[in-house]
């Protein structure tokens, strides 16, 4: 019993909010697969620290080499760019 509450119950939780944060959040809502339709960029106060770096996530498809941590930065230098090509860009409460 304590292997399965100590060990495998938090670690099943984690690879679920882990799913839910990197795969699921970015993508939906799942419709499309271009480039530039697939992912979004969501921000809200605390997004990056909340969403582990993935807030910027439509950074990744375009730009795969980029570490999550420089994300935010390659986006305020092609924002203009980025949202003229449709990417959808979501801000909630900023």
């Amino acid at each position: 019993m304590e292997t399965f509450f100590l060990w495998y119950l938090p670690s099943r939780l984690a690879v679920l909010l882990l799913e839910i944060v990197v795969a699921y959040l970015p993508h939906h809502p799942h419709q499309d697969q271009a480039a530039y339709k697939s992912t979004r960029i969501r921000l809200f106060p605390g997004s990056s620290w909340l969403l582990f770096g993935h807030d910027h996530h439509a950074i990744h498809h375009l730009f795969p080499r980029v570490p999550s941590i420089r994300m935010p930065g390659v986006y305020k230098k092609i924002k203009t760019e980025i949202e003229s090509n449709g990417i959808r860009v979501d801000r909630y409460l900023s």
